[in-house]
Parts: structure tokens; C-alpha cells; sequence
């Protein structure tokens, strides 16, 4: 059996030229397209880059947002809890002065009403200083003493008996303000003659 005839004839320079045209368009080609493929890639690169860069602002904006919001809820507590803690206290010294204020007025309605007994005990007193006068010992001297000592306390019941409580409290202020000793002799005297009156009745 004859071999096939693979004799084409003669390459001839037309056909030389023609392989080396297409060899230099496929190279052009794959150039051209390794050139787009690294601009693409280079494209892709960049847009990526920028939306990291994009994407780490934004989380830093909103990581201080955060913070500053924070910050804010944090003073507005705090000025809550001073505003809180100071009207607590307006109302605790509010409620200690009505305490106060009521106390002082009961005492003073107290006392108003033991005004006229007091008043009654100190007039008895007075007659029984008067009355035991002469059997005090130490003569005129005691007597006279103890007669000024009686009329000091009938003039300290009428004082009583026409004076309130504040007024008295203003007045016994005023007088050992002004005359210390004198109010704290005429006590230890007065209570001396008024004691020694009581013992002998």
C-alpha cells in the first residue's frame, strides 16, 4: 500500500510573512489582554482599597459617635443624680424646719398653757415668803430680802400671766444678754429664799 503524498511543495516567503503577521497579532492579542487583566486588576485593587478605607472611617465615625453619645448619657446622669441628690436635700431641711418650726410651736402652746399655773405658783410662793419672813434667821436684813424676793416673784407672775411664750423667750434673751450676772444672781437668790420658804411649811 503507497504512503499518502504529504508534499505540499515549496514554503515560499508569502507564507513565511503571512505566519510571522498572525505570530505578532496573537502576541499583540495576548499583550493587549495581560494589559487589561492588570488594569482590571489594578481597578479592582483600588476600589477595594478604598472601600476598606471607606469602611475604617465609617467605623471610626460611628465607634465616636458611640463614645460621644456616651459621654453625653453619663453627664446627663450625673446632672440627673446632683439635681436628684440636691432636691432631696431641699426637702429633707424643708422637712427638719417644719419638724423644727412644729416642735417649737407645741412647746410654746405648752407653756402658754402653763402660763396661769406657773403664775399661781409663784403668787403661793411669794405669800409664804412673805409669811415666814420673820422666822427666816438673820434678822431685818433676811426679812427685807426675802419680802423684795416675794415681790419679785408676784411681779414675775404678772409678767406671766400677760406675756406669751415666744415673747417671754425673747425677753429672757434680751435681759441676760444685756445683764448676765444680775439674772443669774437673782436666780440663785430667788431660788435659795424659795427653797428655805418651802422647807419650813
Amino acid at each position: 500500500m503507497d504512503k499518502p503524498n504529504t508534499n505540499k511543495g515549496p514554503i515560499t516567503q508569502d507564507t513565511i510573512d503571512k505566519g510571522k503577521d498572525t505570530a505578532d497579532r496573537a502576541k499583540d492579542t495576548v499583550q493587549s489582554a495581560a494589559s487589561d487583566t492588570r488594569n482590571w486588576a489594578n481597578d479592582q485593587t483600588d476600589r477595594a482599597k478604598d472601600a476598606v478605607k471607606s469602611g475604617a472611617s465609617d467605623a471610626k465615625n460611628w465607634a465616636s459617635d458611640q463614645a460621644d453619645r456616651a459621654k453625653d448619657a453619663v453627664k446627663t446622669g450625673a446632672s440627673d443624680t446632683r439635681s436628684w441628690a440636691s432636691d432631696q436635700a431641699d426637702r429633707a431641711k424643708d422637712v427638719a424646719r417644719n419638724t423644727a418650726e412644729q416642735a417649737g410651736q407645741r412647746a410654746a402652746e405648752t407653756v402658754d398653757r402653763g402660763r396661769q399655773s406657773a403664775a399661781g405658783v409663784l403668787d403661793r410662793a411669794a405669800d409664804k415668803l412673805r409669811q415666814s419672813g420673820q422666822r427666816i434667821p438673820g434678822g431685818d436684813t433676811t426679812t427685807d430680802l426675802a419680802n423684795r424676793a416675794a415681790q419679785g416673784l408676784q411681779s414675775t407672775a404678772g409678767y406671766l400671766r400677760r406675756t406669751d411664750a415666744r415673747s417671754m423667750a425673747s425677753d429672757v434673751k434680751e435681759s441676760v444678754r444685756r445683764h448676765p450676772t444680775q439674772a443669774l444672781v437673782g436666780a440663785l437668790v430667788a431660788g435659795f429664799l424659795v427653797g428655805r420658804a418651802m422647807r419650813r411649811q
